[in-house]
């Protein structure tokens, strides 16, 4: 996708959208038998929007150096974050 010109991948998103807005008036049934074609927009959309690779959580290992007292910050619940406090060794 990054090889194609802007204009090429402005109208792929414009026929990726006229398309949701179709599947989006479509009955249970009428998805069932189009899932093919849908799931074929929904890989377009994909790759022109970047939506897989939007979806990567980063990686972040932050190591800090505290008293004995150290406490866990409180973060927002949003932030899907996995916190552990580790002793140093003592020498």
């Amino acid at each position: 996708m990054s090889r194609i010109g802007d204009r090429s991948r402005l109208n792929l998103a414009k026929a990726v959208d006229k398309g949701a807005k179709f599947a989006a008036k479509l009955d249970g049934e009428s998805i069932l038998a189009a899932a093919p074609a849908i799931k074929s927009l929904a890989d377009t959309g994909d790759k022109v929007h970047q939506w897989s690779a939007a979806s990567v959580t980063p990686v972040l290992r932050l190591e800090l150096i505290a008293g004995a007292r150290a406490e866990l910050p409180e973060l927002p619940p949003e932030l899907d974050v996995a916190m552990e406090v580790t002793p140093l060794a003592q020498e």
